[in-house]
């Protein structure tokens, strides 16, 4: 038992720079939370992972711009991760496979 968030959304029918905006605030929203990320580096050929307070990737990232949390730094629990991206093509690629019926849509 626990509390689950699900993102459901169709990506043809969101216009871009209003899902730009939404990002930006998702953002203020996270920082306003001691929310945690969950990052994986290696160190001599050994992986780690490291629990931190930086929750957006940005660009550089091979999946672009994105925020993910997975827990908080206060009670340090973790949990299923959620991530939101920043460019709405990051859905529309998924949704671009034939017999999807949410490939029409705004930009």
């Amino acid at each position: 038992m626990g509390v689950f968030l699900y993102l459901d959304l169709i990506p043809g029918g969101i216009n871009k720079r209003a899902w730009a905006g939404a990002y930006e605030e998702s953002l203020k929203l996270i920082g306003a939370y001691p929310f945690a990320s969950l990052t994986c580096n290696e160190i001599d050929g050994c992986q780690r992972l490291i629990y931190g307070s930086s929750v957006e990737y940005k660009k550089d990232d091979p999946q672009g711009r994105h925020w993910q949390v997975v827990g908080d730094l206060v009670s340090k629990k973790t949990a299923e991760p959620f991530e939101l991206y920043y460019d709405l093509d990051y859905y529309l690629v998924r949704c671009n496979r034939r017999g999807c019926p949410y490939r029409r849509g705004i930009s």
